[in-house]
């Protein structure tokens, strides 16, 4: 016998955005703040966006945003993860929470 277990998460269960850096750090945002994108990694400093409000960074989280608040529609949207835990932060890394 096989067990397969599938996370699927609705758009209105999403609680926040995380953007990690290749450092290992981590900024958090409400699903309603997302576009709020730093420039660059508060801990190393690594640019992270150009400021290009048509890259795909925005757009999606500009999409996430407005179909949460899109009200009523006729079908549901889910996400499907691998249900793998989050890895642990590196040693002095911590997240941002905005």
């Amino acid at each position: 016998m096989t067990l397969e277990t599938r996370l699927l998460i609705g758009l209105k269960d999403i609680l926040s955005v995380q953007f990690e850096c290749r450092c290992g750090a981590r900024v958090t945002r409400d699903p309603e703040k997302a576009d709020r994108i730093p420039a660059q990694c508060g801990q190393c400093g690594t640019p992270w966006q150009t400021g290009d409000e048509e890259s795909p960074v925005y757009l999606f989280v500009r999409a996430l945003r407005n179909l949460r608040q899109a009200g009523e529609t006729p079908f549901s949207i889910r996400l499907e993860t691998n249900g793998e835990p989050l890895r642990q932060h590196p040693k002095g890394v911590s997240d941002v929470v905005a």
